[in-house]
């Protein structure tokens, strides 16, 4: 295992870096492209928003406009009669039996004195007549109602009121219809845990129920409750982008805001609706990194996931296995290398005690290799290595000799062997016997040539010719036996005295 461990960790370190650096590129990339969709999704869903609050509102001001319309059809007197107001509160009923949006309608005359109001309650109805108004913004909203033409609705958000204002012009009066209301719809539409939609106005009033979000209240304080706070102070980071009335998103610590005018921009609205009148913006907060989580651990995302662990465990087990191989080869390679060792020395220890001398020389003839018996046979100075082989040797004619020896293996397969015989004279002449071997499988050695001195031998063989002439010439018989005395030798001295032929002795 100490033997694995290099190994593996070089391997497995390199994938572990690898497999990180791109889960976490694709995590990046896949968030990046996820964020724009759920960009493109909240601003889908905002239109859907906005044409839902353009509708509603639009079948506010119809009903309102149909209400005034149907009260012009008969004529009203200051003060009311008795027949007039069992006339306007049918009217009235009409209008609030029919939609379950509405909570009261209430009408005003020129003096500021409510004519007559009616309000659903549980049980049915609540009719209530004269009262003179004293509240400062219900008189400040009723005078500039009356400043108005027909079929144009001034809208206006107090506590958790809606209430629309229409100025109903007769022929010799003039009156104040308001149409109030509790409950808008975009504010559950498409809600969820991560999702809420509000309605604010360009004073930074709450036209819908408060948003609490204490990540963007940086007081701390939960002010939230309350529809008198502006939303400007309770979140002053997202009133500065949503207070330009344009449509846009910004992101803010983990959520997503998509904000929208909503009154004006519907044409039908434009003309409907009095231009001073406070204008509302959609906004949708999303949290942005739970929808992201949401949607990185789909099935979808899973799966890829999954793939990718399984991917990484099957690059571990295979980094396992390659490096056991590769601790197997180190161990073969380590032993081969140990039996080429162990051999060199054997061989080394064998060229450099053998009587005969070894010399290897390259392609260029040059000596590259040669032992100590070799500078003793051939009568040269250590300083020989690397020096070319011809050159060692003054004569002509054994430089001739080696060189055909030498060009001659050149021509023989690997392997093969010339042998060749030159006679040195220094101080006393050596015959040497050169056996030359061709090694083409060497990248840099060519050939070995192995050296003996036979000078004993030739001169053994000299003295055996010379004794083999005395005897073959003397005039005494001559036998030579083995030492079971059949014979193995007789000259032509004991043939002619014995008159025997050659093959009978």
């Amino acid at each position: 295992m100490n033997g694995l461990k290099p190994y593996f960790l070089a391997i497995l370190v390199p994938l572990v870096a690898m497999v990180t650096i791109l889960s976490l590129y694709f995590y990046q990339k896949d968030s990046v492209q996820l964020a724009e969709h759920i960009k493109e999704n909240e601003l889908r869903q905002l239109e859907s928003l906005i044409q839902i609050g353009h509708l509603h509102l639009n079948t506010i001001t119809e009903d309102l406009n149909r209400l005034t319309y149907q009260l012009q059809q008969e004529p009203l007197h200051e003060p009311l009669r008795v027949l007039e107001k069992a006339s306007v509160l049918k009217q009235f009923k009409s209008i609030l039996v029919n939609s379950d949006l509405y909570d009261s309608i209430r009408l005003i005359d020129y003096k500021n004195t409510q004519v007559l109001l009616l309000n659903k309650v549980k049980d049915g109805f609540h009719i209530d007549y004269s009262k003179v108004i004293e509240e400062p913004q219900e008189l400040r909203n009723i005078d500039h109602t009356f400043s108005l033409n027909n079929k144009v609705s001034y809208i206006y958000k107090h506590r958790n009121k809606v209430s629309l204002y229409q100025h109903l012009k007769l022929e010799y009066s003039n009156w104040v219809v308001q149409l109030s209301y509790h409950q808008l719809p975009v504010s559950n539409i498409a809600s969820n845990k991560e999702r809420t939609n509000f309605i604010i106005n360009n004073d930074a009033k709450w036209i819908t129920q408060p948003y609490l979000n204490k990540s963007l209240n940086p007081s701390g304080h939960d002010n939230t409750s309350s529809d008198d706070v502006l939303f400007s102070v309770t979140y002053p980071y997202l009133w500065n982008a949503v207070k330009r009335l344009n449509k846009g998103q910004t992101i803010i610590g983990d959520y997503l805001y998509t904000y929208t005018p909503l009154i004006f921009s519907d044409n039908k609205l434009n003309k409907n609706i009095d231009k001073n009148t406070s204008e509302w913006v959609l906004v949708s907060s999303l949290n942005l990194h739970k929808e992201l989580n949401n949607l990185y651990f789909s099935n979808f995302t899973r799966i890829r996931l999954a793939a990718l662990y399984i991917t990484f465990f099957v690059l571990i087990i295979s980094s396992v296995m390659l490096a056991r191989r590769l601790i197997k080869h180190r161990k073969n390679e380590q032993l081969l290398r140990k039996q080429r060792d162990d051999n060199l020395k054997r061989y080394t220890a064998i060229i450099k005690n053998s009587e005969d001398g070894i010399v290897v020389l390259n392609k260029n003839r040059v000596i590259t290799a040669i032992n100590d018996a070799a500078f003793k046979i051939l009568n040269i100075h250590s300083r020989a290595l690397q020096k070319p082989f011809i050159g060692l040797f003054n004569s002509k004619q054994i430089q001739d000799e080696l060189t055909t020896l030498l060009n001659t293996i050149d021509q023989l397969p690997n392997t093969e062997h010339l042998k060749t015989h030159i006679k040195l004279k220094y101080k006393r002449s050596k015959h040497l016997e050169v056996i030359a071997t061709k090694q083409v499988d060497n990248i840099e050695d060519n050939i070995l040539l192995h050296i003996a001195d036979v000078t004993y031998w030739v001169n053994r063989e000299k003295k055996l010719q010379a004794l083999s002439r005395a005897a073959e010439q003397s005039a005494e018989s001559v036998i030579i036996t083995d030492k079971n005395g059949f014979i193995q030798y007789v000259n032509t001295a004991y043939i002619k005295m014995s008159n025997k032929p050659l093959n009978q002795r």
